[in-house]
């Protein structure tokens, strides 16, 4: 099937993301959480360290000025975020970041190093990491995103995906000894050797509670990543890959039904999220090295409404309101699958 009419859909889905992010940079200076609604008062860190990544990310597709756009955000966002000891959770409110938004701090400022080549992203990398370091010692990595009783490996993986491409990517070497130890922790709590997969959420017992296949699908994409080069992770994303395939379950369309419990029966079979599926279609791509052109273009046709929006949930109706932190997934799957194509 000819892959070059689902690349210029790919192309103009993501020019077409990039003018909401820079019109409402225009407007406000930060990104909010809606592209398409006003500026909110407490807007997350998070949605300006995945915008500064969707930018870099798309760098290549754009006829704008992105890597300047980026490091503008990320000179506003550090003005309005960082202070002498801590980054931010949200713009007025003094709270801390939580490890999963410090982990796109370190994503944000190693991948501003990578394309500049500029110093000073290098040693507010290392500023940043020195805020965070001391917690690889505990489970403070595996704190839920919500308030649940449990562990949760969401922000020790997006740790593991900022360290590993600073490590390989940025130069910071340094990282080396927390990548291993959190490694460690990740395979003493979330990993199934029974079963050869990673749990999502866990009791301090060990008792499984939930699994995630868009987390298997973004570890597989992780751990490919760090073996293309030369290093070696707790598992094999080509194994990963095929015993995720056999407890994944799909639904008529083909898509991903995310969250599962610990029989892997799906828990919600209607709430069917961009996200798991930008994640399977990337380490499909990976790992098959190989384009699914089909899967490609039901996606697009079943998640992008008639005006090039994304929905964040499989819906027939007009998108009203799009996610700010969304572009980072579409990103990271459609430009790592153009660019696996280059080289095919």
């Amino acid at each position: 099937m000819d892959i070059s009419s689902t690349k210029q859909s790919m192309v103009s889905l993501l020019t077409h993301y990039q003018q909401l992010v820079i019109s409402q940079l225009a407007e406000y200076d930060l990104v909010g959480e809606y592209l398409n609604k006003p500026m909110e008062e407490n807007v997350r860190l998070l949605c300006q360290m995945r915008t500064i990544i969707f930018l870099i990310k798309t760098a290549e597709l754009s006829k704008d000025n992105n890597i300047r756009i980026a490091e503008q955000l990320y000179v506003k966002t550090e003005t309005n975020y960082l202070k002498t000891d801590k980054w931010l959770q949200q713009l007025n409110n003094n709270q801390e970041a939580n490890l999963y938004s410090y982990a796109f701090v370190i994503l944000a400022q190693s991948y501003l190093y990578k394309v500049t080549n500029n110093p000073l992203y290098a040693i507010a990398l290392a500023e940043t990491f020195s805020l965070v370091e001391h917690k690889f010692q505990d489970l403070a990595i595996f704190k839920p995103l919500s308030e649940s009783d449990c562990l949760e490996q969401n922000s020790a993986m997006h740790l593991f995906e900022a360290l590993t491409f600073a490590y390989y990517q940025a130069d910071a070497v340094y990282m080396q000894p927390a990548i291993l130890r959190l490694e460690q922790l990740i395979a003493e709590r979330f990993w199934q050797k029974d079963k050869q997969l990673l749990a999502e959420k866990v009791m301090l017992s060990g008792q499984v509670l939930s699994y995630e296949a868009g987390h298997w699908f973004e570890w597989i994409s992780l751990i490919w990543r760090v073996s293309q080069q030369g290093g070696e992770s707790f598992t094999n994303s080509n194994k990963l890959y095929a015993t995720a395939l056999t407890h994944t379950r799909f639904s008529e369309q083909g898509l991903v039904l995310n969250e599962m419990d610990a029989q892997f029966h799906p828990l919600d079979t209607q709430q069917i999220r961009i996200w798991p599926n930008l994640e399977y279609l990337r380490a499909k791509t990976f790992i098959e090295q190989q384009i699914p052109v089909e899967e490609l273009n039901t996606f697009i046709e079943l998640f992008f409404d008639q005006r090039g929006l994304p929905r964040e949930y499989l819906t027939k109706e007009l998108v009203q309101t799009v996610k700010s932190t969304t572009g980072y997934h579409i990103a990271e799957s459609f430009v790592d699958i153009l660019n696996i194509n280059e080289k095919l």
